[in-house]
């Protein structure tokens, strides 16, 4: 269940990038890539890419879980002791799990855009 909730957040998330602009297709030259050490302003832009990552998803998961749980239960008219039953499980998982897989594939490229982090061929390593 969460691996589907996820997976259709990271497709929602692609198709907003290629909508907006920000995917495109390119093809890969001919010849090998050049292996090249890392510099050290390359490993702080990983390092900072990836706590502003962590970051986001530990903020919004917690707000979207509680915002998800409470809308939930009031859908469907329950307490909140009720939590634990299926048909409160189901969509509170997969809402909450889909919205994270936006924010992974979407919503975190464009903050590294805004802070000066993105890296050049992000939307063009994977063909």
């Amino acid at each position: 269940m969460k691996i589907i909730a996820t997976v259709t957040g990271c497709l929602l998330g692609q198709w907003a990038n290629y909508w907006n602009g920000m995917s495109m297709v390119v093809y890969p030259p001919e010849d090998l890539y050049p292996l090249v050490m890392p510099s050290l302003k390359c490993i702080a832009s990983a390092v900072l890419r990836f706590m502003i990552g962590v970051l986001t998803l530990i903020l919004v998961k917690t707000v979207v879980q509680s915002v998800t749980l409470k809308g939930v239960l009031a859908f469907f008219r329950l307490r909140k002791t009720d939590k634990m039953l299926p048909k409160v499980q189901v969509p509170y998982r997969f809402i909450t799990y889909m919205t994270l897989g936006v924010i992974i594939s979407w919503t975190v490229p464009i903050l590294h855009t805004k802070f000066g982090l993105a890296r050049a061929g992000i939307y063009s390593e994977v063909v």
